[in-house]
């Protein structure tokens, strides 16, 4: 009798934790909560995110537990309160596994930017353009530093990009007005 009683209750917690991790996996779905945030883990999902949000998706490269600068980063950089409120939420954040199980699109992502070990992080724009790539440890005062700067030569860059387009589009229509004048002449 106790056999086949602990062999039910043996049945029903597993169903329940078949039950309660497939319903965890639906719910997040592309994506992995890390140092209180959560982290898009799917390219394809992040690129809808950033195009939807019209943010800058921020690539983060980790070699997971493995890699002892890339637990340092996670505990002490992306856990930091100034860290998640002054940059992380400015971005459409992605944290790619390269050493534990890691997908062939991320690795190729990574080579693609001429990653050559991790810590490796990216920024790209919603097309997936690069922004800017560095590597490495940073603390949290250090990263913000730096993220703020990049920020800042992108808006600075968006900003000549419109500039010029209008200068351009002014130098069409005096040369189509110039082209009709000396037509008529």
């Amino acid at each position: 009798l106790f056999q086949r009683c602990h062999m039910k209750k043996t049945l029903i917690l597993a169903i329940l934790a078949i039950f309660g991790l497939s319903f965890f996996a639906t719910a997040t779905a592309g994506q992995v909560n890390e140092a209180g945030m959560d982290w898009f883990n799917n390219m394809d999902e992040a690129k809808k995110a950033a195009e939807k949000a019209d943010k800058l998706i921020y690539i983060y490269f980790t070699g997971g537990v493995r890699c002892g600068w890339c637990v340092k980063m996670k505990k002490e950089t992306f856990s930091n309160a100034d860290v998640q409120k002054k940059i992380l939420k400015k971005f459409v954040i992605v944290m790619l596994n390269v050493w534990e199980n890691p997908k062939q699109e991320d690795k190729e992502l990574m080579a693609k930017y001429q990653g050559r070990g991790v810590p490796f992080n990216l920024v790209l724009d919603k097309n997936l353009e690069l922004v800017s790539k560095f590597g490495g440890f940073q603390k949290p005062d250090a990263f913000i530093t730096n993220m703020e700067g990049i920020l800042k030569k992108y808006e600075e860059i968006v900003k000549a990009k419109k500039e010029l387009q209008e200068m351009l589009q002014n130098l069409h229509s005096l040369l189509r007005k110039t082209w009709k004048t000396q037509r008529s002449c």
